[in-house]
């Protein structure tokens, strides 16, 4: 019996997603400011009369208005994918079942139940991001750019430590379950 190449296509899509994931670290840590150091110089403080924008503030908030539908139908395609396939490739592994192919069988499916873990760190996530656009998108009295640049700092920091905690503790973790599924399959089946 020959290894069936769809058994691949979990780990191949959860690869992509882990690099999506850890792509978005210096992606999102860019928008921060850098810590000032006694050493630095100091950099430009927004004022009330001044047009200086910190990349953490009005920039942001319009970068995560646009980036959230197309950035989450990638995530959510690649994660479904990853879990979907997993799924039936343990299905598969069942229907040709052997002692060696049940074992390999419950990586798969290890693998799939942690790319649905990661779903479940959207209430974590969506409201910060949320908080985040609406303070371009709120409707009435203007807001101060520092006033914008402090929320907008304090959301994303805690997104990065979400996302920080799902990356070691699902995307991580989906990884390595559907590689040693991967590896178990190519020596067995």
């Amino acid at each position: 019996m020959t290894s069936h190449p769809a058994l691949l296509l979990p780990l191949c899509s959860y690869s992509a997603s882990l690099a999506l994931s850890v792509f978005q670290f210096p992606l999102f840590i860019a928008f921060l400011p850098k810590p000032i150091s006694p050493t630095s110089s100091h950099l430009p403080q927004p004022t009330a009369s001044s047009n200086y924008s910190a990349l953490s503030g009005r920039p942001l908030s319009y970068f995560w208005s646009k980036f959230i539908v197309p950035g989450t139908t990638v995530v959510a395609a690649l994660f479904l994918t990853s879990a979907i396939s997993g799924g039936l490739s343990s299905r598969w592994l069942h229907q040709h079942r052997h002692l060696e192919t049940s074992e390999i069988a419950r990586w798969y499916m290890y693998g799939s139940a942690a790319s649905l873990g990661h779903f479940a760190f959207v209430p974590f996530v969506i409201p910060r991001v949320r908080r985040i656009i609406e303070q371009v998108e709120e409707k009435g009295a203007k807001k101060e750019e520092r006033d914008i640049i402090a929320v907008n700092e304090q959301e994303t920091r805690g997104w990065l430590m979400v996302h920080l905690l799902r990356t070691l503790a699902v995307d991580v973790v989906a990884v390595v379950c559907f590689a040693k599924g991967v590896a178990l399959s190519l020596w067995v089946v």
